[in-house]
C-alpha cells in the first residue's frame, strides 16, 4: 500500500503526464516507465505474476537534492494503488502513441 504522501504525489504525475508537462521513456516490452527532471527521477516497474494473477508495482523515487533512492510497493491487496499506477501506464502509453484522428 502506498503512504497518502506518494499516492498525491503519483496523482499529480497523472495529471502532468496526460498535460504534457511530463515525458517518458517506456522499457522492457512496456513493463518499465521512468520520467526525470530537474526536480526528481521516478521509474515505476509493473510484474504480473501467472502463477497468482496478481499484478504488482515497484516505484522507485529520488530527489534531485536527495541522493537517497526511496522504493514504495503496491501489489493486488491495495487495489485502489493499483488501478492509479495502471492510469499512470495507460497515461505514459496514450501521450506516446500516435493516433490518425
Amino acid at each position: 500500500m502506498l503512504p497518502p504522501r506518494v499516492r498525491e504525489f503519483i496523482r499529480k504525475v497523472v495529471e502532468k503526464t496526460d498535460t504534457g508537462e511530463l515525458t517518458w521513456s517506456v522499457a522492457y516490452e512496456n513493463d518499465v516507465i521512468s520520467t526525470k527532471t530537474d526536480e526528481f527521477e521516478l521509474i515505476v516497474r509493473y510484474d504480473y505474476d501467472i502463477t497468482t494473477g496478481n499484478a504488482s508495482y515497484l516505484l522507485f523515487y529520488r530527489n534531485s537534492a536527495d541522493p537517497v533512492e526511496y522504493r514504495f510497493f503496491a501489489d493486488h491487496d491495495a487495489e485502489h494503488d493499483c488501478a492509479l499506477l495502471r492510469q499512470l501506464f495507460d497515461t505514459v502509453q496514450s501521450c506516446s502513441a500516435q493516433f490518425p484522428f
